[in-house]
């Protein structure tokens, strides 16, 4: 019992530093045949409009996931690039002197660039072609063959089932991108915190007069207006991509 739970907060701990994704399950799809139908006449007009909105309905799914991997991945880019370069600049800038605090900032840059890198892997692996059925114009449409209609249903239902696992993994891919993304947001609002509350510190602000102080003090340190600058622009990227896909 006792090794139980301690696999199972190993597993939870191992999960909020890197997060895996579980394999899915292999599932054989049954394939729907003529003889399978048990329907009347009637109701093939209304199982056609069905298997036809399923079909849609999953290749509409198909392309939000491509649509939002490819943001994904724009996003990921710039926001990489500023990441590289507030790390660059505090290990190569020769006014930073190497303190505990230093090794805190540079360790939280370095794990939030391997992160981003780790989420963009997984938007490309969302658009990584994958084997998809796509309706085409079957044979059985130029044959004089009375149960067209049947057959168009068949084709439309087995084509969509067997591309709904196809699709769960890409959904799977830009659900295990998005979970790197959000602790990239933690690590760069620990970071935005930390230096806050240096600089903080070391102008010994308080909060009573902490707006006023800002209004008058000039700031020096180069390489401090440069991490603010960045650390703006870099929710500004977060606040837009979020925006976008809450709009889709």
């Amino acid at each position: 019992m006792m090794l139980q739970k301690s696999k199972e907060l190993i597993t939870i701990i191992r999960e909020l530093i890197w997060p895996l994704l579980e394999p899915l399950q292999e599932q054989d799809i049954l394939q729907i045949k003529e003889k399978d139908f048990d329907w009347e006449e009637e109701d093939l007009d209304l199982m056609l409009e069905y298997a036809n909105k399923y079909y849609e309905s999953e290749e509409a799914r198909k392309q939000d996931v491509e649509s939002k991997s490819t943001i994904f991945i724009g996003t990921f880019g710039v926001t990489a690039t500023i990441l590289i370069y507030l790390s660059k600049e505090l290990v190569l800038n020769n006014s930073v002197i190497p303190s505990f605090f230093m090794l805190i900032l540079i360790s939280l840059m370095t794990l939030s660039v391997v992160y981003i890198c780790r989420a963009i892997w997984f938007s490309l692996k969302a658009l990584q072609r994958q084997n998809y059925y796509r309706l085409s114009f079957p044979r059985f449409m130029l044959e004089n063959d009375v149960n067209k209609k049947k057959k168009l249903i068949i084709a439309l239902l087995n084509y969509t089932r067997n591309n709904s696992e196809t699709i769960n993994l890409k959904v799977d891919f830009m659900t295990m991108a998005q979970e790197y993304f959000k602790r990239v947001v933690v690590f760069v609002s620990i970071f935005s915190i930390l230096v806050l509350g240096r600089y903080i510190l070391s102008y010994k602000i308080v909060f009573s007069d902490f707006f006023s102080v800002l209004n008058n003090l000039a700031i020096r340190e180069h390489l401090l207006g440069i991490i603010i600058a960045s650390i703006v622009l870099l929710y500004f990227l977060i606040m837009v991509i979020f925006y976008k896909l809450s709009k889709r």
